[in-house]
């Protein structure tokens, strides 16, 4: 069998496909009432979602949730008072968490409250937050699973598999550690070079030792174009207001790591102070503002997954809505199509039905293929069907 490179686009809709009762993960139409379940037992969580609401952030109003969310921040933070408020929240009409950080954005200064700047920022360590309390309570059968099948049919060894996750979380990137064993690494296995890591539960970075800085493989890549809840890098300037993106230094990205070097969340709620400088998590919220950030590591990215576009042989999309907002990969993935020349030997799309036909029409027509295999049912069915068929 002659060597393979295969990319995987992945979105929101794998990682929601593998949670498990009670222990909700969020799609961008749900965010706000997932994360609120955390919110009568974590102060970032709710202070977050109750100064969107103070801020006049939210599409749709809520009476109880504006009474709620004013109580909380200034009068009343009783053990009642929150329960009240998680209830109210979680049962929200939804909207979508990118027009939700728009309208935050928009908040002018002088207003009362935090800027919209201060909000969006608040909002990424809020997911860091959700992401940490979720402590890695997921179903990882389906993953793995597919994992193992994709590794043993084409080994990284001679294949080239590249993943470009939209996904700030890292059940991915957990998963493919464990399975992919020497084959990855969070030091060379993002596409950049990190050189530094920093110690769970320390306020302080490590450097790696030198067996450790080798050149980056190319058999398995983690690609993020939208940042990662494992990515720390210096701020800029404590407290500084404009684009979300611009409190972000282009400096060397640090990981955090648990106690036997797997990736892990850092957990932290703010930028903070880590010797000899200050982190924050690099993840760029789906605003407008935000995907102008520059950042070399993130152009790296973005490079390498064009690069990887322009050389596949079959491209998997794993619950990517593709939404319509996101036009800057709609522009680089029909850029890189058109730099590639022959047409990709297999398209395989794999969502669930309600998505619509309009939704598999235009990734056919956005990687310009003549045919897809598509999978209607969702990630587990597809991996179901892929092992039964072995």
């Amino acid at each position: 069998m002659s060597p393979k490179k295969i990319v995987y686009f992945l979105g929101a809709g794998l990682s929601k496909a593998l949670e498990k009762p009670g222990s909700r993960i969020p799609l961008m139409s749900d965010f706000v009432q997932v994360m609120a379940e955390y919110s009568d037992s974590d102060d970032t969580i709710l202070t977050t979602l109750a100064e969107l609401e103070n801020a006049k952030a939210f599409q749709y109003g809520c009476d109880d949730c504006a009474k709620l969310a004013r109580e909380v921040v200034h009068a009343d933070p009783s053990s009642a008072t929150k329960l009240a408020f998680k209830r109210a929240f979680t049962n929200r009409r939804a909207e979508s968490i990118e027009q939700l950080l728009a309208n935050a954005l928009a908040k002018g200064p002088g207003e009362e409250g935090p800027s919209g700047t201060a909000l969006v920022i608040r909002f990424n360590y809020a997911i860091n937050k959700f992401f940490s309390l979720l402590n890695w309570d997921v179903d990882w059968d389906p993953l793995d699973r597919f994992l193992l099948h994709q590794f043993r049919l084409y080994p990284p060894t001679s294949n080239q598999h590249t993943f470009v996750s939209f996904n700030y979380d890292l059940i991915l990137d957990h998963a493919i550690q464990a399975i992919a064993e020497d084959n990855w690494n969070p030091f060379t296995g993002y596409g950049f070079h990190v050189s530094r890591y920093l110690e769970c539960g320390k306020d302080r970075m490590a450097e790696l030792p030198p067996w450790l800085q080798c050149p980056p493989s190319d058999r398995i890549r983690i690609l993020k174009p939208h940042g990662s809840l494992s990515w720390l890098v210096p701020q800029a300037k404590s407290g500084q207001t404009g684009d979300p993106g611009y409190l972000l230094q282009d400096g060397p990205a640090c990981v955090p790591l648990a106690e036997h070097g797997e990736v892990t969340y850092s957990g932290i709620i703010e930028p903070r102070a880590v010797f000899p400088t200050i982190l924050a998590v690099c993840i760029i919220p789906p605003t407008e503002p935000a995907k102008r950030v520059n950042l070399g590591f993130i152009e790296k990215t973005r490079c390498l997954e064009r690069l990887a576009i322009e050389s596949a042989d079959d491209v998997y999309v794993l619950g990517w809505s593709m939404p319509e907002t996101d036009q800057d990969q709609r522009s680089l993935i029909g850029h890189a199509l058109t730099e590639r020349s022959a047409a990709l030997t297999r398209l395989i799309v794999v969502n669930k039905e309600d998505a619509g036909a309009d939704y598999f029409d235009g990734i056919q027509k956005l990687f310009r293929s003549r045919t897809q295999e598509i999978c209607k049912q969702g990630f587990r069915a597809f991996v179901d069907q892929m092992t039964d068929a072995e």
